[in-house]
């Protein structure tokens, strides 16, 4: 499905060009060097469906029937950016654990510029994402999920890829490393 098909289904008008602008605030966000920004923004023009952003606008419409679409209010484009830099991130280091040599028809920046980058290149969008939840989403949630972190000893992200390491104690290749406690 494409945009619009979504827009005509959810009944929002302009939902193309909000898309657009969050699209516009995604390459905005990345900065540092070009060793970085290179290969991130390589990443961001493989396109996808941008799904994550689309419900995002739609959730604000849909609890803020007020909300501006265009051009689009400026907390819903910083929070649908935030997502999909968070989305994409996550993406990235999927690719590293995989060892994935294309996504979206493109290849990895594991596969071009190596696990390390790929690393740093996927700290580049979750970095700023996680940074705009922070300035501007409901400060308890983050609270909360700082203690959730502090007492499972590590990022409920991981949960994932520690379970394909299979289970059986002994820390392999894809593991999440337990936080320290001391």
């Amino acid at each position: 499905m494409k945009a619009s098909d979504f827009a005509e289904l959810l009944g929002i008008d302009h939902l193309d060009s909000s898309l657009d602008e969050v699209a516009t605030a995604l390459v905005g966000s990345l900065s540092g060097t070009g060793e970085l920004v290179e290969p991130a923004r390589r990443m961001l023009e493989a396109g996808g469906k941008r799904l994550r952003p689309l419900l995002t606008i739609a959730s604000a419409v849909a609890s803020e029937p007020s909300v501006g679409l265009t051009p689009l209010d400026a907390r819903v484009r910083r929070g649908a950016a935030s997502v999909e830099l968070v989305h994409v991130g996550s993406l990235v280091h999927d690719d590293i654990m995989d060892e994935a040599l294309s996504r979206r028809g493109v290849p990895t920046v594991n596969a071009v510029e190596g696990s390390n980058q790929a690393l740093l290149v996927g700290e580049e969008f979750l970095a700023p994402g996680w940074i705009a939840f922070l300035l501007h989403g409901e400060q308890p949630v983050f609270r909360r999920r700082g203690h959730l972190c502090s007492r499972c000893g590590r990022l409920p992200s991981c949960d994932g890829t520690a379970r394909q390491g299979g289970g059986n104690g002994e820390r392999q290749r894809g593991q999440a490393t337990p936080a320290r406690t001391e």
